[in-house]
């Protein structure tokens, strides 16, 4: 929603959460695990928008400072792998360093990424493609996630389609 040149994202809870602080202690990544109350901008008696207290349960301010991506939980990949892309495209998008114990727990949880429909890895591939630093985040993901090694599908040769190739390409014009 666009309200006096603000973009406001509205979503519902994530499963079981009870309140605002337990949402985003479901979210992936911690500067994707950010929220505001926005009851009195909307309504006109905040005017300013850098006077709105931040509600950060899993320190993604100090993240954004340090340009950061760090998973929330040991959860965030089990929950949903593609979230290990997601943390490659956040890091590509934002210019960013991934975590080391995030990237440990991406080498942990690798092999669950055959788990996940081929049209939302696609999609990830393809933000992750449009940054300016995809052969970068390609680079450390095919180095995290080690997708010709260790994935059932790439050892078949059925990796998603036409992934080999673009990780190739990618790699090969550094």
């Amino acid at each position: 929603m666009l309200r006096q040149g603000l973009d406001v994202d509205f979503s519902s809870f994530r499963a079981g959460a009870q309140s605002i602080t337990e949402d985003l202690e479901k979210r992936d990544i911690t500067v994707n695990a950010l929220a505001v109350p926005v009851h009195d901008l909307l309504i006109g008696r905040c005017q300013e928008q850098d006077k709105l207290p931040v509600i950060d349960p899993a320190g993604g301010l100090a993240d954004l400072k340090q340009q950061r991506v760090r998973a929330v939980t040991e959860k965030s990949f089990p929950d949903d792998p593609l979230r290990m892309l997601r943390v490659f495209r956040f890091a590509a998008v934002l210019d960013f360093t991934v975590e080391s114990d995030t990237l440990e727990q991406v080498r942990q949880q690798r092999k669950s990424i055959d788990l996940v429909a081929k049209e939302r890895v696609a999609y990830e591939l393809d933000l992750i493609m449009a940054s300016p630093r995809a052969h970068r985040a390609f680079a450390r993901c095919v180095s995290a996630v080690c997708f010709g090694k260790s994935c059932r599908s790439c050892r078949q040769g059925r990796a998603w389609g036409s992934l080999p190739v673009i990780i190739w390409m990618c790699l090969s014009i550094a």
